[in-house]
């Protein structure tokens, strides 16, 4: 461990170094890397995700997720040994995609509403690829047909709950957790009527759009930056070097280079290696590796979630390791489909994606009147559920 942290203490100013020096040496080509990643997010994350980050931090404050965890117990502990709040982390990070699963595990870990053991096991099956990117950015712009992406997005999700059930024999015990398997209607009636009242629903609103804005531009710092990675590899002919390295093997040999070249840059950032991947010639092999690449996520993803994770005592090591193991099952899980599935050789051109800004924006904001309304509705039936506990 001590030799690493000294290693790193020369080779992280050495990469920094080499990266300013690319910089300065290429500026249009890494200006337009850069423009792409800013577009990128512009188009996908910033009116996918935000209104998602929004409502859950609304529905963390208001005590709505305690009142879901009370009802989900009896399925969330005997599955994945984590407490029933988890399944909000499980849920939103497969609708809203990454990294919702890693910012509502640091948010419930931070709050103490899991164990660190929960959220080690939690961090390794909630933080996931959402539809909207597998099926709108990969299946239907990249691939041309949203019965791909139906194709990864199954084995994706299956390979994630079989690695939740994977986990739960790891990180340590639960031996001091009681699994209260009774009265649950009672419990939750008790919760509501002791829910937390402190704070001022606007106020709570404001801190909710504030904290989400801050971390939406966080992520979008992350893309940039990986962006212009990816182009300073494509620039120095790293790429290459590696490929006439491994090229003496056989199986590396037959995968050719433009599909080498995809896996590579999509272990560094996960859209733009997708591109190269979907911009050859099809073959029903693509979507294996796809489906493992969308699973594992990218380092650029992983450096988003870490920046959330690394505010608790959940390791981040551990996660990465997850993330592998998750890769390699989802492509096992495709591999397995495939035969099901007839899909037939053909030539795919990677595009750009059909959605607009506006589409997605009205899309984002539908969603959001509707998280809104949903809390409102929420908030007001646990008011009055308060109004009749102090009555009786």
């Amino acid at each position: 461990m001590k030799l690493f942290r000294y290693l790193s203490n020369f080779i992280l100013p050495f990469l920094i170094a080499i990266f300013n020096l690319f910089i300065l040496l290429f500026p249009n080509e890494i200006l337009n890397a850069s423009k792409d990643g800013i577009v990128l997010w512009a188009t996908n994350v910033l009116p996918t995700l935000l209104p998602f980050v929004i409502g859950t931090n609304i529905l963390i404050g208001t005590g709505i997720v305690e009142l879901m965890g009370i009802f989900l117990e009896p399925l969330m502990f005997p599955l994945f040994k984590v407490a029933g709040c988890s399944a909000f982390a499980l849920i939103c990070g497969m609708i809203s995609g990454y990294p919702v699963g890693a910012k509502i595990t640091q948010s419930l870990r931070s709050c103490g509403q899991i164990s660190r053991s929960q959220a080690q096991r939690l961090i390794s099956f909630c933080n996931n690829a959402g539809p909207l990117f597998i099926l709108g950015a990969i299946g239907t712009s990249m691939l041309g047909n949203k019965n791909y992406g139906y194709f990864i997005m199954i084995a994706h999700y299956v390979s994630a709950i079989i690695v939740g059930i994977m986990f739960r024999f790891f990180y340590g015990s639960e031996k001091d957790y009681v699994l209260p398997s009774k009265r649950i209607f009672f419990r939750a009636f008790n919760h509501v009527k002791f829910v937390r009242t402190d704070k001022n629903i606007g106020k709570l609103f404001a801190q909710s759009v504030h904290d989400s804005i801050e971390t939406v531009l966080q992520i979008g710092g992350f893309i940039v930056v990986f962006s212009i990675v990816s182009k300073i590899l494509e620039l120095s002919n790293v790429i290459v070097l590696i490929w006439n390295w491994l090229v003496k093997f056989d199986f590396i040999r037959q995968i050719g280079y433009e599909t080498f070249s995809g896996i590579i840059v999509g272990i560094i950032e996960i859209t733009n290696g997708a591109k190269i991947l979907t911009a050859q010639n099809f073959s029903p092999s693509i979507l294996i590796i796809l489906s493992a690449l969308v699973s594992f996520g990218g380092f650029s993803v992983h450096m988003q979630s870490i920046s959330f994770i690394s505010k608790t005592d959940i390791k981040a090591n551990l996660y990465i390791l997850a993330k592998i193991i998750h890769a390699f099952i989802s492509a096992v899980i495709a591999a397995i489909m495939l035969p099901f599935f007839n899909f037939q050789t053909q030539s795919v051109a990677a595009s750009n994606y059909d959605y607009s800004f506006i589409s997605k924006m009205i899309f984002s904001l539908e969603n959001l009147l509707f998280i809104i309304v949903l809390q409102v509705g929420l908030i007001f039936l646990i008011c009055i559920l308060k109004y009749f506990c102090k009555k009786h």
